[in-house]
């Protein structure tokens, strides 16, 4: 839409709204601090410099000097200026990464390197190692100076703390670790081929045990029963899957209910 067809009103509008754009345009190029060049500078400051003529009278003129870029260098007295007191990480073999208080002066006293990433199984174990720290300050280890079933008393002591260790490692691998169920499909030439169909997550552990579980009661089975129906729809190639347990050393060979059904039949 040209302008020679807008109202008197409108024209003002746009007008003003022009001048309003170049003054705070004007204003961002003014308070910028990053608006000078760095190698050869265009401009010069502009400095007063007194001019007097005859007589008593005398004025003053604009004379322009070359820009000078100065290193302004940090002065001494700011150097140390954020030193003290701090708490610092520092690391030991035998307490790990801590905290110390102490007097800091410098940065380099108080940085220290990231931590190595863990892997997957690492991570694990830590996990693990904190539930049993806090297993153990629920159940502290019997020591007393005077039983004399000192050595009994540990030993159950023991016991009880591998089976809570294994407990551990089964929830957190549960959690953690999700089950591959493989498919197991037909080809034309009469073989087979195998695929991994999907990643499940075994919530209630049940992928420890996965031969000892029972179609009805357990809700892993029917989770894969179902993934395994809704993968035979999409390929009619499908004859079962093996659901692998968390050590891939056994499996679970799951039919689709529709091929069931014709043998059944």
């Amino acid at each position: 839409m040209k302008h020679t067809q807008l109202s008197k009103s409108k024209l003002r509008e746009l007008k003003l709204r022009k001048k309003k754009r170049a003054i705070i345009a004007s204003r961002n190029v003014n308070s910028c601090v990053n608006n000078m060049p760095k190698d050869k500078p265009t401009f010069a400051i502009k400095v007063l410099k007194k001019v007097v003529f005859g007589g008593n009278c005398m004025h003053y003129v604009q004379e322009a000097k070359p820009w000078k870029q100065t290193k302004c260098e940090q002065p001494k007295r700011l150097h140390h200026s954020y030193k003290k007191w701090k708490w610092v990480a520092e690391f030991s073999k035998e307490k790990g990464w801590h905290t110390v208080r102490k007097l800091i002066k410098s940065k380099s006293e108080y940085f220290h390197k990231d931590h190595v990433k863990m892997n997957r199984q690492e991570y694990w174990e830590k996990l693990v190692q904190y539930k049993l720290a806090k297993w153990e300050r629920k159940n502290p280890q019997p020591y007393p100076n005077d039983d004399l079933f000192k050595v009994e008393m540990q030993a159950d002591w023991y016991k009880k703390r591998d089976e809570a260790v294994e407990r551990f490692r089964d929830m957190v691998v549960s959690a953690y670790d999700k089950l591959p169920l493989i498919g197991r499909f037909k080809t034309s030439d009469g073989k087979f081929k195998e695929e991994k169909v999907a990643d499940i997550k075994d919530i209630n552990g049940e992928g420890h045990k996965v031969n000892e579980l029972h179609h009805d009661s357990s809700k892993l089975l029917q989770k894969v029963q179902k993934i395994t129906d809704t993968v035979h729809a999409k390929r009619g190639d499908l004859v079962a899957t093996n659901l692998k347990d968390h050590k891939r050393q056994k499996g679970r060979i799951i039919c689709p209910t529709t091929l069931m059904m014709k043998k059944a039949a």
